[in-house]
């Protein structure tokens, strides 16, 4: 993984359409899903950093997580096609050396892949991460400011998966009313405009 080489991605996203990321997947990728337009930090031109910089709210991680675990189908609609969705997570660089447990098994398109077979995740600074475990049709979302991040990943296996257990958790109406109430009034101041 070289940050540099996403911030070309943005770069040639934007000679080839004329719109910077943001612009170009607003309409393709956050307006299909509900997502709000997030904040990317640019450069002078106006072009996304690429590597870093892009801010989601929790909820909109989980939403592209769970897109991908749907072969890039969102509600019924395909918002990401179905080959780069499944060809994106696989490996095409192979053992990193030197590198921690889940920084060293592989990367593919954007995505690195983890210790526990068949997963992946989306990877952000300081422990955001969008993990995605399909054998277990399920996403794991992190929002959080720990700088070792191989120890987050290392509490999340801890707990994931097998705390989904063989059987599914009965629905609760009760409790999901409860946890709805409770976050409801949770929030984040918003960040200001970085441009």
């Amino acid at each position: 993984y070289v940050t540099e080489n996403s911030y070309i991605l943005a770069v040639i996203i934007k000679k080839v359409t004329g719109e910077n990321v943001t612009r170009y997947l607003t309409p393709r990728l956050f307006e299909p899903m509900g997502i709000d337009v997030p904040v990317w930090e640019t450069n002078k031109s106006g072009i996304e950093t690429g590597g870093w910089g892009l801010h989601l709210k929790t909820e909109d991680q989980a939403k592209i997580a769970q897109c991908y675990l749907n072969r890039g189908q969102w509600d019924g609609k395909q918002v990401i096609p179905a080959l780069w969705a499944e060809t994106a997570v696989e490996t095409h660089i192979q053992k990193l050396q030197g590198a921690s447990t889940d920084y060293c098994v592989g990367y593919g398109y954007q995505f690195w892949r983890n210790h526990l077979p068949n997963s992946y995740r989306l990877d952000g600074l300081f422990s955001q991460f969008a993990i995605v475990l399909p054998d277990y049709d399920a996403c794991v979302i992190t929002n959080a400011g720990e700088t070792d991040e191989q120890k987050t990943l290392d509490m999340i296996w801890r707990y994931f998966p097998k705390s989904f257990g063989e059987h599914p958790l009965e629905e609760n109406p009760e409790a999901l009313a409860q946890l709805k109430e409770k976050t409801a009034g949770l929030e984040l101041p918003c960040l200001p405009d970085m441009k």
